[in-house]
């Protein structure tokens, strides 16, 4: 091997290795970017969390209210009628109301419950996307490096005959020798 072999594989590794180089700088760059979008991400699946917290809770109060209206209007009822509120009509419209507000408020936990596990599920598929990019990202370069490395031993041969062209050497895979004459 020639010194005009090893510098022109020197140059083929440089340049090929500056290009994984700057292709890894990218890929950092956009791994930095994808780990940004993730915290953002993150911060608007609380909020729409909090969100859903402060809509139940305001389902729970006006179901509340509606209870005591309705628990209102039935003992002005009651008592307009003359029945009172010692019989069992008031017992039983009053049972009625507490079942009522005790199955809304069921139903309105059971809702909160569920957009709860939905929040968690999303946010675990984020963190495991931000994974998925990060390893895709790193076999990207792997294949790049490994690309490199097989195309300057593919080449290696055609390296040299360049070289030996320039120079005016001999490369003993094409049989040829070349000579220079100086006048």
């Amino acid at each position: 091997m020639t010194g005009v072999d090893i510098a022109l594989l020197a140059i083929a590794a440089g340049s090929a290795a500056h290009g994984v180089s700057t292709q890894r700088r990218a890929e950092k760059k956009s791994s930095k970017a994808s780990a940004a979008i993730a915290v953002e991400n993150d911060r608007i699946q609380r909020a729409r969390e909090k969100q859903a917290r402060l809509e139940n809770d305001r389902r729970r109060r006006k179901a509340r209210r509606a209870a005591v209206l309705a628990r209102g209007d039935v003992t002005q009822d009651l008592i307009n009628r003359g029945i009172g509120l010692q019989g069992s009509s008031f017992a039983g419209a009053s049972g009625g109301l507490v079942s009522d507000l005790a199955t809304q408020l069921g139903d309105i936990n059971q809702n909160q419950e569920l957009g709860t596990e939905v929040f968690e599920s999303n946010q675990r598929i984020g963190q495991l996307r931000d994974v998925q990019s990060t390893a895709a990202a790193d076999s990207r370069f792997g294949n790049q490096v490994a690309s490199l490395g097989g195309a300057v031993i593919q080449n290696f041969g055609s390296f040299s005959r360049v070289g030996n062209t320039l120079t005016g050497g001999a490369h003993p895979a094409a049989g040829v020798t070349f000579t220079t004459t100086s006048t």
